[in-house]
């Protein structure tokens, strides 16, 4: 069970979705203290997000230019150095499947671009390596 969730979204209006969603404003204290959201953008380092045990990057690495990748790579597995770090790309082969998608299609007009599970691996491997994490591809 995690105790603390810090969220970080470089969109103020996502944020505020998330806000709203979670109905932070009518939590108790105690509740609001176990989850604070902020905003920043995961190409720099962040003490804020820095010692927790789990990350999570929900369709991040897509929205960046491929010149800001390495800088994620740094931000996330250099100085966060969290022991679990859990990745959900959208993936080329997933999009096809939806109704009228095409092969390669973007589902968001800010992705940069989407791989397939093979291209996420050629990435995630070597900075698995780069950084000394174990990881898992599913």
């Amino acid at each position: 069970m995690f105790k603390k969730i810090v969220g970080i979204d470089v969109s103020t209006a996502s944020l505020e979705n998330a806000k709203r969603r979670l109905r932070l404003e009518s939590m108790l204290e105690q509740q609001k203290e176990c989850i604070k959201l902020g905003h920043g953008a995961l190409t720099y380092r962040d003490q804020r997000i820095e010692g927790y045990d789990a990350a999570a990057l929900l369709e991040v690495n897509e929205d960046l230019y491929a010149d800001r990748l390495e800088a994620l790579e740094r931000a996330v597995f250099e100085f966060v150095q969290s022991d679990n770090v859990i990745i959900t790309p959208p993936n080329r082969e997933h999009n096809a499947k939806i109704d009228g998608m095409q092969s390669g299609q973007l589902r968001q007009a800010d992705h940069r671009f989407v791989r397939t599970r093979e291209e996420f691996k050629r990435w995630a491997l070597p900075v698995a390596d780069r950084f000394g994490s174990g990881i898992g591809i599913t």
